[in-house]
């Protein structure tokens, strides 16, 4: 294994047990507070648990690592400026913030490690994971399926058919309701009326990632090699019953360009 690759896996790994880092707020009758924050390497999420810890704590907060649009190490943001006089606590070199959301507001965490290194642990792990080229591209696909199942099952580690109705709608996959019972019974293999994850992910590549994709592509795409922004517009018109501002889809294709290293205008 490459050295830089080892030495990443590492790092990924010890955030992945957690650090404690103090959690700023904008509020000032909120003082900041110490929270035990992780890396879930399975759904690139980083969790935020109470702190010290109570046995089997639940996450306080959630946020998606696809969202996050910049990491700044800085002071910069307006938590740090509410919490002045709560600075001197700790060592402004070990401080950072980051901006996501999906959102044209985006929604800031300001937060300080204990230590130097654990903040740069924390950039540096982060910046890696915001590249889709370091990963192949099953793999995201995989943690993108475990965050949608882990949102939907409940606790229980199965889903029926309602939460597969969700999740269809959610990638704009449309069925007819007794279709979605269908579904549950064709991947069911428990014999249960659920799909366990290992179900879930066969019925996932047997109904929505299929050759369709790429059948529509060549259908909406003049020279076969890319799709214009006006073509785009046309699929979601017609097939996927979206009709969307085009400011809307402009803003949705913008999202995905700027995280795979473009500048282009989508509208072009």
């Amino acid at each position: 294994m490459d050295f830089s690759v080892q030495r990443m896996t590492e790092i990924m790994k010890a955030l992945e047990s957690g650090t404690v880092m103090f959690k700023f707020y904008h509020r000032r009758r909120r003082p900041p507070e110490k929270r035990i924050f992780t890396l879930r390497l399975s759904t690139f999420e980083i969790l935020q648990f109470p702190f010290p810890s109570r046995g089997r704590a639940i996450a306080e907060d959630t946020v998606d690592i696809r969202e996050i649009r910049e990491i700044r190490e800085t002071l910069d943001s307006l938590d740090f400026k509410k919490g002045q006089e709560d600075i001197r606590m700790v060592d402004p070199q070990c401080c950072f913030i980051i901006l996501y959301g999906s959102e044209f507001r985006l929604k800031t965490l300001s937060v300080a490690a204990m230590r130097r290194e654990e903040r740069d642990a924390w950039v540096e792990a982060l910046r890696h994971i915001l590249q889709p080229a370091n990963f192949d591209t099953q793999l995201l696909i995989n943690r993108w399926l475990r965050k949608k199942f882990f949102a939907l099952d409940r606790g229980n580690s199965v889903i029926g058919g309602v939460e597969v109705k969700k999740f269809f709608q959610q990638v704009n996959h449309r069925e007819n309701s007794s279709r979605y019972r269908q579904i549950v019974q064709k991947f069911d293999s428990s014999h249960q009326g659920v799909l366990t994850w290992d179900d879930f992910v066969n019925m996932y590549l047997h109904t929505v990632y299929d050759d369709a994709i790429g059948r529509l592509f060549y259908k909406y795409s003049a020279d076969k090699s890319r799709i214009t922004f006006r073509e785009l517009q046309a699929f979601f018109r017609d097939e996927q019953k979206d009709h969307r501002i085009p400011d809307a889809i402009a803003t949705l294709v913008w999202d995905f360009v700027s995280h795979s290293g473009g500048q282009r205008d989508p509208r072009q």
